[in-house]
Order: structure tokens, then sequence, then C-alpha cells
């Protein structure tokens, strides 16, 4: 309408970039909002998420942030690729020789005679 000012939003487009390709209307969707990242809804217990709530009020950290940390550390526990990467990178770290299995079995039984049965 002629004469009314439009009413401006962080996700609304000026009217100068109206006719923009489809990427940068993606791009401008993606930005809209709070969080960064992906935006997901799940359902879980009550009392799993009374026991989130309170690591968050300990953590005194956001809702979001617990949930990411929490499947981030999933994720690396379950990732069967990464846990045989890192294994790798500590064998490389100390020279270790992969092969040298008579090395390895004494650095097992060691290591096994630490751990209480």
């Amino acid at each position: 309408m002629a004469g009314q000012q439009p009413v401006a939003s962080s996700c609304s487009r000026p009217q100068s970039q109206r006719q923009r390709p489809l990427s940068f209307l993606l791009h401008v969707a993606s930005n809209c909002g709070y969080t960064q990242g992906m935006k997901t809804a799940i359902s879980i217990p009550d009392h799993l998420f009374n026991d989130a709530e309170r690591l968050i009020a300990r953590f005194k950290t956001s809702r979001s942030e617990l949930y990411s940390r929490a499947i981030a550390e999933f994720v690396a526990r379950h990732d069967e690729d990464a846990v045989t990467q890192a294994l790798d990178k500590v064998v490389c770290s100390v020279n270790a020789d992969p092969s040298d299995t008579q090395a390895a079995t004494a650095s097992a039984l060691a290591m096994l005679r630490q751990v209480e049965w």
C-alpha cells in the first residue's frame, strides 16, 4: 500500500531483494530464529526430561547444549570407525608396531592387572 512502511523483521527481506534466486531465500530462511543448526522434536519419558532439566540447572547451560553434548558423546562411543581411528592414532603416537603382538599382549596384561574384577 502506498505511504505505509513495511514491517521489519529478522526473517523478512527488503523489497529490493524480492527477485533474488532461491538459494538466497534458503540462506535467509536458515538464518531465521534464535539458534543455529538443525531443529528437531523428540519424545522422551518424563523422568528422563526431569533428569536433564536438573543437569541443565547444575551446568548452567541450555537444553539444546545439553542434548547436543549427549548426542555427540553417544555417537562418539558407538561410531566404530571413529573408535578405530582414535586407537590407531594412539598406537602411532607411541610409535608402537601393530604387528608386535608380544608387546601388545604384555601391555594388555599389565592393564588388566590394574582393573578390579
